[in-house]
């Protein structure tokens, strides 16, 4: 994950760091094991700059996956729990409290990550307490809080209109966490004014509106600066034209541009 910070920090980072900044603590000098709640990926960036900053290192960050997805894909979580441990423990993805919940439901009727998200939000459950929501054909598997697992356990058979069954446990293999398309094209230069223009297939000046109105989102935080150099590996969405992902930067062509590939969420 990409580690750089490009927004000012808020009020509500101050506090999530200050939170984290007593995670380490614990876990250095009271040897005491802490886990938060999920995090989204701006928090994690924060993690690991604070990590970096007081030279913690016996953390990690994990959220229920290292499993092959379908189609051979290999899925890695986007919400992640962060897991704290003393100096004498190695970090382990067995010591998390994550359980992971299995929705079986007919092939035929077609569920989004935003109907399940929805009936799970409409059981009180707040956000952090739910990880990835992974959805494919006939089946859907998501990570939760113990605490919150036994809540759609207990009380969840619907999603909408449609009956599921639900199991504790990853049942079969599982659904990808996105799809994507690979695509290739040329640039100038890694500005992102340039990189948003290839994307969504606009003029340079298009794109420039679309960054300085803050439309962009680059590795998880909103992005205002056109001049601002990309990298391999960056993620960023464009509102209104979808998420990529920065693949690759190959060889200058002879008209000195620079050759790219990316992929988009589909």
């Amino acid at each position: 994950m990409n580690g750089r910070i490009f927004s000012e920090l808020t009020q509500e980072d101050r506090i999530f760091l200050s939170r984290v900044e007593e995670s380490f603590f614990s876990a250095e000098e009271k040897c005491v094991v802490k886990f938060t709640a999920f995090l989204d990926g701006r928090q994690q960036l924060l993690v690991q700059q604070a990590a970096r900053k007081v030279g913690f290192e016996n953390y990690l960050l994990f959220g229920g996956l290292g499993l092959e997805a379908e189609q051979g894909e290999r899925t890695e979580n986007e919400r992640r729990m962060l897991g704290c441990f003393p100096y004498y423990e190695a970090p382990s993805t067995e010591a998390f409290p994550i359980v992971p919940l299995t929705f079986s439901y007919r092939t035929a009727d077609i569920l989004t990550h935003r109907d399940f998200l929805g009936c799970f939000m409409a059981l009180d459950l707040k956000r952090e307490t739910i990880g990835d929501i992974l959805v494919g054909e006939g089946r859907c598997v998501a990570f939760f809080q113990p605490h919150a697992a036994e809540i759609v356990l207990g009380e969840l058979s619907k999603i909408g209109r449609v009956g599921v069954k639900v199991q504790r446990g990853i049942v079969g293999t599982v659904p990808s966490l996105y799809r994507t398309r690979k695509e290739e094209g040329v640039v100038s230069s890694l500005r992102l004014d340039c990189l948003v223009a290839l994307v969504c297939k606009v003029s340079r000046e298009k794109a420039q509106q679309l960054v300085r109105s803050g439309l962009v989102t680059l590795c998880w935080q909103i992005c205002t600066d056109t001049a601002l150099l990309t990298e391999e590996g960056d993620v960023f969405s464009v509102r209104g034209f979808g998420k990529f992902r920065l693949e690759e930067v190959g060889a200058v062509t002879k008209k000195g541009r620079l050759h790219l590939v990316y992929s988009q969420y589909i």
